[in-house]
């Protein structure tokens, strides 16, 4: 949040889940010195006794995210 100056943000377009993993799928937009991102992602979790117990992240575009925030 720091270095997009609060822009970041997630905007949650559906979630599957059973009992062992969760799926959401997500549009994240950010923005820094002038320059606007928006990436699809998926966040998939891996439940345990009801915690998440792993997190995987997998975006469209990692080049642009990883520009954007350095």
């Amino acid at each position: 949040m720091e270095i997009t100056e609060g822009s970041f943000r997630l905007d949650l377009h559906a979630v599957f889940a059973d009992d062992e993993h969760g799926v959401a799928l997500v549009a994240a937009t950010a923005s820094r010195g002038g320059r606007s991102i928006t990436i699809n992602e998926a966040h998939v979790f891996h439940l345990s006794d009801g915690k998440v117990v792993e997190f995987w992240d997998a975006t469209t575009d990692q080049y642009a995210l990883d520009e954007l925030i350095g």
